[in-house]
């Protein structure tokens, strides 16, 4: 471990560990090992959608893969978390008398830190994305195999969608933005469903093993991370702890184990029911009455960068110079 760098001290599995936190630096330290791996794993990723498209019955051509370098980027909060990033640019019009969703061509991002991240939850074993490549993949592919799931999923992430549909009251976008961790947690079992099959035909030890300790990694590292934040005096809240939400997903995950892709399906949909209520949800599905939602092969890379990134950039340097007067003055 490097002093000068910024880390945390976190306990997994009973052991002791420093963790990195993204800077430019730790950026350059696996930029390399990074785009190596991604190299030489070109033909496994190819394997890997193709088991993906036989587990969830779809036929799609494979997600665009990108390494995401630079500022902007390591504050994007996937990968500021430590996780990869996928997903579906959208695009929402009114045409001939309804309205057409269109999705385009999906897409994975990974940055250095996401690489360095996946290291630790893996023990080091390669490659490192392995797991998480499965698992990027199977939340896009569980997307295309149910548009009407995913554009759900898109409203909570970006009210504003169902505020542009006027079968869509005040009440359900409400309750969207109330529930939104919740739904996200809930949104995450397909993927973790398909990544311990895919996953563990590589050997027990990238199964269920190697799952749960990234999941309490992350948990570890949120709880550390929101403690020096409130220590510091940064606003600093969570709907739902990392504690919590560490037993809701291992939960819900494990309430599919072993079911069939159209009982994952169900399960989801039961699950969104209970969270915003029958009425709500059928008020969704009668508003999709009057919509079109449809796959587009178009090549559209998903703006990343949004308009938060920069007020992002700034708020967690200042976060790193406080707590661990990153970068040094020299």
């Amino acid at each position: 471990m490097r002093p000068s760098l910024p880390h945390l001290k976190v306990r997994l599995e009973g052991e002791d560990l420093e963790l990195f936190l993204p800077c430019p630096e730790v950026e350059e330290l696996f930029a390399g090992a990074l785009e190596r791996e991604v190299a030489e794993t070109e033909d496994l990723r190819a394997s890997l959608w193709e088991r993906i498209l036989r587990l969830f019955e779809i036929d799609l051509s494979p997600p665009i893969f990108k390494i995401f370098r630079g500022e902007i980027y390591m504050v994007h909060p996937h990968f500021l978390g430590g996780s990869a990033y996928s997903s579906m640019p959208l695009l929402l019009f009114f045409e001939g008398g309804s309205y057409r969703v269109i999705f385009r061509h999906p897409i994975v991002g990974v940055n250095p830190y996401v690489y360095y991240f996946e290291g630790i939850s893996t023990r080091g074993r390669k490659p490192f994305l392995l797991n998480s490549i499965i698992h990027e993949f199977a939340h896009l592919a569980f997307a295309v195999a149910f548009l009407d799931i995913e554009f759900i999923c898109k409203m909570y992430r970006d009210p504003r969608l169902a505020m542009q549909l006027p079968g869509l009251g005040g009440e359900f976008i409400e309750k969207l933005q109330e529930n939104s961790d919740e739904l996200e947690v809930v949104a995450e079992v397909p993927a973790l469903w398909a990544e311990e099959i895919v996953a563990s035909e590589f050997g027990e030890e990238r199964g269920r093993k190697v799952i749960e300790r990234r999941l309490k990694l992350h948990t570890a590292r949120d709880e550390a991370l929101g403690a020096l934040l409130k220590d510091l005096g940064f606003s600093y809240s969570e709907a739902i702890m990392p504690k919590r939400r560490l037993e809701l997903m291992l939960e819900h995950w494990g309430r599919v184990r072993g079911k069939k892709l159209s009982e994952v399906r169900d399960y989801i949909l039961d699950s969104f029911e209970r969270i915003l209520t029958p009425s709500l949800l059928n008020q969704y599905y009668k508003c999709l009455e009057n919509c079109r939602l449809e796959m587009s092969s178009e090549l559209v890379e998903d703006p990343l960068v949004m308009g938060k990134s920069l007020d992002r950039l700034y708020i967690w340097y200042t976060f790193l110079k406080r707590a661990f007067n990153y970068p040094p003055q020299t």
